[in-house]
């Protein structure tokens, strides 16, 4: 069954209005929805890695025609506008760091500079303690797939996982607050409703994911990022590629692989019966090195403790039923 079959408009039609739905309150868009790539990584405090972030933004910038805006001014972390300033030329000041420093990037492409907006990028490098987590996450709108070739989105990903060697990570839909979320929280009963709702939508909080998940993976998206070690705890690649059967394709980088469950990214809109069989499938294949969360999703009334569990388990215990998708 064609997109345009299953849903009554053609996939062009269908992402440029999702791109436009956005939700404003107080004169600020406060959240939209579209494409995540969010990656973590260890050694933070190591000026290679650092490099390799820097690769990695230059690399985004290109890639979004340098969409971005506002970002995070080095010294004193306020927004400010970029254009005209060095806050998006990372080159000449993250090497100034020293390395306890944290190597913060927090930029986004919105008309205001409190505006949630689709093309962000947040990043976190550090290392306070042995093995912390850190992570770069960026977001796309919908239609910038819809402007792309064939397998764009899937070739960025890799090309930030072959640059920065990710511990582990995930990419797909979701939804996208503003980028200083503690701001808004407010809407956080919004977002509990729509997850509930679209189970293929991605709550992403990587500044408080990367505490909760150095033993462990967060759960599964479309693109599910693994470092080798992983597959190692799993019996192996091959096993996992046996196990899965056909529908799931192995994409692989120098350090790890990167498994697409499905032709597609899938909202899982449970109001229209809209089933995740693949999702759960590898959800269920991988749930042996899913991290247990053993922390709320902030402490501001974002997800509590029993929220974030009904949210991480909402693949378990359901039939795949590959066929129906």
């Amino acid at each position: 069954m064609s997109f345009l079959e299953k849903w009554g408009v053609s996939f062009d039609e269908a992402v440029r209005g999702l791109d436009e739905l956005t939700v404003e309150r107080d004169g600020n868009v406060q959240y939209c929805i579209g494409l995540v790539c969010t990656l973590y990584f260890k050694n933070g405090s190591d000026a290679a890695v650092r490099q390799n972030v820097i690769q990695c933004f230059d690399l985004y910038q290109k890639q979004t025609d340098y969409k971005l805006i506002w970002g995070a001014e080095p010294l004193t972390w306020k927004p400010k506008k970029i254009s005209g300033t060095q806050i998006a030329n990372l080159a000449s000041w993250v090497p100034n760091l020293h390395p306890k420093d944290s190597m913060s990037l927090v930029f986004h492409g919105g008309k205001k500079r409190n505006d949630a907006n689709h093309y962000t990028v947040r990043s976190l490098s550090e290392e306070l303690r042995p093995g912390k987590l850190s992570y770069f996450s960026v977001t796309l709108p919908l239609t910038w797939i819809a402007c792309h070739p064939q397998g764009a989105f899937i070739k960025l990903v890799l090309e930030f996982c072959n640059i920065l060697h990710p511990w582990h990570g995930y990419a797909g839909l979701a939804l996208i607050p503003f980028v200083n979320v503690s701001r808004g929280t407010s809407i956080m009963d919004e977002f509990r409703a729509l997850v509930n709702r679209f189970h293929g939508l991605e709550i992403d909080f990587p500044s408080i994911h990367a505490r909760l998940l150095r033993d462990g993976i967060k759960g599964v998206n479309w693109l599910t990022i693994l470092d080798q070690f992983w597959f190692d705890r799993l019996n192996g690649k091959e096993a996992l590629r046996e196990e899965l059967g056909e529908g799931f394709v192995f994409h692989d980088f120098d350090s790890g692989t990167a498994i697409q469950a499905g032709p597609h990214p899938a909202f899982g809109d449970v109001n229209r019966n809209e089933r995740l069989p693949y999702y759960i499938k590898l959800s269920q294949a991988l749930k042996s090195i899913r991290a247990e969360y053993p922390d709320s999703f902030g402490r501001n009334g974002y997800f509590n403790r029993d929220q974030v569990q009904e949210w991480r388990t909402r693949f378990d215990n359901i039939k795949p039923q590959l066929r129906s998708i």
